[in-house]
């Protein structure tokens, strides 16, 4: 699901998850910045998505 929001229409992305990709990238790079990562078996992008959903 993340990947298809990010490989989609800019505008779905926005829709989903109330804000445009790249506002979506640089705070994934932020998390990662600050030692945020991946879980066993759930990638950051998808969890960050949740928290956002």
């Amino acid at each position: 699901w993340v990947r298809q929001l990010m490989d989609g229409h800019p505008d779905q992305i926005r829709t989903e998850l109330g804000m445009w990709q790249e506002v979506f990238v640089k705070l994934i790079d932020f998390l990662q910045s600050h030692e945020y990562t991946d879980s066993k078996h759930v990638m950051l992008e998808e969890q960050t998505n949740v928290f956002l959903y």
